[in-house]
């Protein structure tokens, strides 16, 4: 067998779970198959269990991927660029894509009401996003950027619901403008705009 580069892999993967995020759409969680994802991403049921060991797991990288980039691969290098891109992974009004995620998201939160093997996997993908948006508030934290007067566990939680919040406002027409997203997260996050500022002047001053 061929040595494949670790790019044809990525891609291959990548395709796997494009062919699943549109197999779903269309079908639902219980009726999308291995099969019928690998013969709408038109490859062999082996390739796929190359990649992942069921379609359970597919959905799972599924729901950590942001435009075609797996989340918990994502570096931010400051709390403004985390908050840019909160606010525009969010935007449904102008990016079809992120529209049709976000209602097959609705859907499956739906069939999971009867269906116990999505209902696990949709809170197992729910802690992992709830995990992720805590690690990078921690490392704001830790950057001297912000504060977090309800603490970590608190504000992470309530950003994982902002960032659901945010889709439901727009897919019934509501505006959430960069304005009112600032003002909705300066309730639970203190910026500390003149950290900057200050690590500057104790610079100069100890350079003195």
């Amino acid at each position: 067998m061929p040595v494949r580069d670790e790019k044809y892999m990525q891609d291959q993967r990548q395709r796997i779970i494009e062919a699943a995020f549109r197999c779903i759409s269309k079908l639902g969680f219980q009726k999308t198959s291995v099969r019928t994802i690998c013969n709408e991403a038109k490859l062999a049921v082996g390739t796929l269990y190359i990649h992942f060991k069921d379609k359970t797991e597919i959905l799972s990288a599924m729901t950590m991927m942001a435009y075609g980039e797996p989340m918990d691969e994502m570096v931010f290098a400051s709390w403004q660029d985390f908050c840019n891109f909160l606010q525009s992974s969010s935007d449904i009004r102008t990016d079809p894509a992120m529209l049709q995620f976000f209602l097959t998201d609705l859907n499956l939160a739906a069939e999971a009401q009867d269906n116990k093997e999505l209902a696990a996997v949709l809170a197992e993908n729910d802690r992992k996003i709830f995990s992720w948006v805590k690690t990078h508030l921690a490392q704001f934290v830790d950057q001297g950027e912000i504060a977090l007067p309800l603490g970590l566990d608190v504000t992470a939680r309530s950003l994982r619901y902002l960032m659901s919040g945010i889709g439901i406002h727009q897919l019934f027409d509501h505006e959430m403008d960069a304005e009112a997203f600032t003002e909705t997260l300066s309730v639970l996050i203190v910026t500390k705009k003149n950290v900057g500022v200050s690590a500057t002047k104790k610079s100069a001053t100890s350079a003195n």
